[in-house]
């Protein structure tokens, strides 16, 4: 059963900035809400007892990639909704 962090230290931070650098955060080209929100999704699932820096570099990539899907769904053509009359 996963141990669950109430705070995290230096090492722990150390690590989930080493998984958000490979990710491509906290460069001058990403967002600062995307990179705010990246960070803060890491660090939950840290504290919810995953602890190893690849567990977290596969979350974060499935988080961003159900991320991405929900936002092109969300911005894409709106589907025509069609009566089906006998």
């Amino acid at each position: 059963m996963p141990t669950s962090h109430q705070y995290l230290t230096s090492h722990d931070l150390a690590m989930i900035q080493r998984v958000l650098a490979k990710a491509g955060f906290g460069s001058s080209k990403s967002e600062p809400g995307v990179d705010r929100e990246a960070a803060r999704y890491l660090m939950n699932q840290f504290q919810d007892g995953m602890t190893d820096e690849a567990e977290l570099t596969r979350a974060l990539d499935h988080h961003l990639w159900e991320r991405q899907n929900w936002q092109s769904t969300r911005t894409g053509p709106v589907p025509v909704r069609r009566e089906h009359r006998p």
